[in-house]
């Protein structure tokens, strides 16, 4: 659950699930008010020139490449200001679209297969519960979390990618593209997002003219 305040170029929320924000830890089943300062209002303007993303979500089910994130992509490759890590469990899926909207981010990484298992009572019978970046991506989308969508997948095939496409993804990120040289391709495509935000506020966006989809296979 998450409550939201503003105070000037202050956004505050609170939320009660175990969450990795910026290295720092919410527990579960305690409620704990985090406030960190923002640069500009919730309200992007459609003519935003920033020229790098600053404020960024990673969401992914492996303790490997969360803790990769929160300590490496976000902070040192991609230089983020300000970055949340998601996807310890199926609760912190269903919070990264307030979550995404309360940090007005500028860039979202999701894994394509977020595979959980849970316990169903009274059995106590293990089941495997599967949602995917694709279906959390349109999902936010629709919610009006306007961002730069990066979907990395293991699977890239023809119809992998065109569903990934449909879904919203500006960028399909293959597994085995190094994390190394993400930064590049990430911000280029920032920019453009900025420069289509900004055709389409002046009524000079056509779709032929799209830097997107970009895709990362290599």
């Amino acid at each position: 659950r998450v409550s939201l305040r503003q105070l000037g170029d202050t956004i505050s929320y609170t939320l009660s699930a175990p969450v990795e924000v910026h290295h720092h830890i919410i527990q579960a089943n305690k409620l704990t008010m985090v406030e960190r300062p923002v640069t500009q209002k919730v309200q992007r303007s459609s003519t935003s020139t920033k020229n790098k993303p600053q404020r960024g979500m990673f969401i992914d089910d492996s303790k490997i490449a969360r803790k990769f994130a929160d300590r490496i992509l976000m902070p040192k490759i991609l230089k983020m200001q300000n970055w949340i890590v998601l996807g310890e469990t199926p609760e912190q899926i269903e919070l990264s679209i307030p979550m995404a909207l309360a940090m007005d981010v500028d860039i979202v990484i999701i894994d394509e297969n977020l595979d959980y298992e849970y316990e169903k009572a009274p059995n106590n019978i293990t089941l495997s519960r599967m949602e995917t970046g694709s279906q959390v991506c349109a999902s936010m989308i629709e919610k009006g979390v306007d961002a730069l969508f990066c979907i990395r997948s293991g699977n890239t095939s023809q119809d992998d990618v065109e569903k990934y496409i449909k879904a919203g993804a500006h960028i399909i990120i293959c597994k085995s593209f190094s994390n190394k040289e993400l930064a590049t391709p990430l911000f280029d495509g920032f920019r453009a997002l900025q420069e289509e935000r900004s055709q389409k506020a002046s009524n000079n966006y056509s779709s032929q003219t799209s830097a997107f989809p970009i895709l990362l296979l290599n």
